[in-house]
């Protein structure tokens, strides 16, 4: 008969000890670093007002005279209130292809209630595809509903999209290409 040799589990105790270490080490720096201080609000220029309702919906209004638009104010690094704006501004913020569906989002620059989005897709300035869906207002800006259209629809190739925004008077068009 074979005697079975104990094994040796320190090893074990000094990968927790290192463990450890790292640990303690990782919250000394953090707290060094003040990061668990609470942060400071920088007070802001532009006096607003934020009303929440009983539904959760967030509607800013603004106190000051900014003109004659009175919906929520946008916070602009540079440059003017987008809201103020003749035209319907924005960007094709995705377009990808999931599950043999091509997906397409869009971002408007102006806050907006209501309004339709037109969608166009062209094949060498011809319109092989073409859909339409609701503005949809956000905190400060808009979306269109999104665009979900069956890839075996459109084929392969290089498409120019067109998206034609309206929304009471206002109108705007947004541009991009998609390959598939």
């Amino acid at each position: 008969m074979m005697r079975r040799r104990k094994r040796n589990k320190k090893w074990l105790l000094w990968i927790m000890v290192l463990i450890f270490i790292v640990i303690a080490s990782v919250i000394i720096i953090l707290v060094w670093n003040n990061y668990f201080r609470d942060k400071e609000i920088p007070s802001q220029v532009d006096t607003e007002q934020v009303v929440v309702d009983v539904n959760n919906d967030i509607q800013e209004e603004t106190i000051d005279n900014e003109g004659e638009y009175d919906g929520p104010k946008v916070v602009q690094y540079e440059g003017d209130n987008p809201n103020l704006n003749n035209t319907l501004t924005g960007a094709v913020t995705y377009v990808a292809v999931n599950n043999a569906t091509l997906n397409i989002r869009i971002n408007i620059d102006q806050y907006l209630n209501e309004g339709k989005c037109s969608l166009a897709i062209l094949n060498d300035n011809n319109e092989i595809y073409s859909e339409e869906a609701n503005i949809v207002g956000s905190v400060a800006t808009s979306t269109c509903e999104g665009f979900d259209i069956p890839v075996s629809e459109l084929g392969n190739g290089k498409f120019e999209l067109r998206i034609v925004l309206r929304s009471s008077d206002k109108t705007g068009i947004i541009s991009g290409e998609v390959n598939i």
